[in-house]
């Protein structure tokens, strides 16, 4: 993806920038050096109650992008809201995390259907059994639709 990104954008000419591999609790960045930080349907795999019951992997993960990010630069998280559903319908297991970034963190949230397309409704149930397991799979199978149904939550904030 890093390729793909780095050929992208050097084909549209755009400057200052850069790729490099890291993680959440170790952004391969000097301090204030970004004025964007966007993470994409990850951090819930470390901040998820299961994985983070305490919030201590949260808060050092936020401590990580405000060390990176420049006064008044913005952070964009986005997560799901549900997949298979025709309404959000976000995990359990995520919800304490997303409370998290709002009660506690200050974030603001939106919310918006992002419907996966496909090719024909096999693809879709292939696909979304591949992805998101049997039940959702099931749940494609049954309607015979091409679209599975997704809401993807966007939390975010500047930080001054």
């Amino acid at each position: 993806m890093l390729e793909v990104a780095a050929s992208k954008l050097t084909a549209s000419g755009a400057g200052n920038w850069r790729t490099a591999v890291g993680t959440h609790l170790r952004i391969p960045a000097e301090d204030a050096s970004a004025d964007l930080v966007v993470s994409g349907w990850s951090i819930a795999y470390s901040a998820a109650s299961d994985a983070d019951p305490d919030g201590t992997a949260l808060a050092a993960i936020l401590d990580e992008i405000r060390r990176v990010l420049r006064p008044g630069g913005t952070v964009v998280i986005f997560e799901t809201m549900g997949t298979g559903f025709a309404t959000p319908n976000p995990p359990d297991f995520l919800l304490s995390y997303y409370d998290a970034l709002e009660d506690v963190y200050g974030f603001a949230h939106e919310c918006f259907p992002f419907d996966y397309t496909f090719a024909d409704a096999d693809e879709a149930e292939r696909l979304a059994r591949f992805f998101f397991g049997e039940e959702t799979g099931d749940k494609v199978a049954a309607s015979g639709s091409p679209i599975v149904p997704e809401f993807a939550g966007v939390w975010h904030r500047v930080y001054a």
